[in-house]
């Protein structure tokens, strides 16, 4: 596999998948066997492509689906998700905020970390207390995604919040 910049190629797997090493793997393989389809088009299927950015970016944009093949790491954060319906407040919060704030004596991880939806992120001026965010760009779209407000709503009726599920359920198209 060749990129076309190695150093940006890594740099932005890195920092689109947050160092997730399932989602690098899945990106890595989803790249292995578009260049091997590109190579077997290819009068010399031995010839090796050069992976050019806008392809890698292609690859980055379609890991975000939800129906793509091979997501076991995005299968089981919701697996987490649905097994842990008292989070759905957390998750909403970060799904429209893209962050929620944590108390200083929130020490145990949350259910949202423990998912690998989010990580905890302490902010470098120490009078802010830690928050969560996504855990990386990828996971973050996919959460935004995946979890509409239709599912949102039966995560609040799970846990008996009724009036909050029908609200999310009137607010669907």
């Amino acid at each position: 596999l060749q990129f076309e910049s190695f150093e940006t190629s890594s740099e932005l797997l890195w920092s689109e998948t947050g160092g997730n090493i399932y989602l690098l793997r899945l990106l890595l393989w989803r790249l292995l066997e578009g260049e091997a389809f590109v190579s077997e088009q290819t009068a010399d299927s031995r010839a090796s492509v050069s992976i050019t950015l806008p392809v890698l970016r292609t690859h980055l944009h379609r890991a975000r689906s939800v129906n793509v093949p091979g997501t076991q790491v995005f299968e089981r954060a919701v697996r987490y998700v649905l097994f842990e319906p008292s989070c759905c407040a957390m998750l909403e919060d970060l799904i429209c905020r893209g962050r929620v704030a944590l108390s200083p004596m929130d020490l145990l991880p949350t259910s949202l970390e423990m998912a690998g939806v989010a990580v905890r992120s302490v902010p470098k001026d120490s009078t802010l207390h830690p928050e969560l965010v996504f855990a990386s760009p990828i996971m973050g779209d996919f959460v935004k995604a995946y979890f509409n407000l239709t599912r949102l709503g039966d995560l609040y009726a799970r846990v008996g919040r009724w009036d909050v599920a029908i609200e999310k359920y009137r607010q669907v198209p």
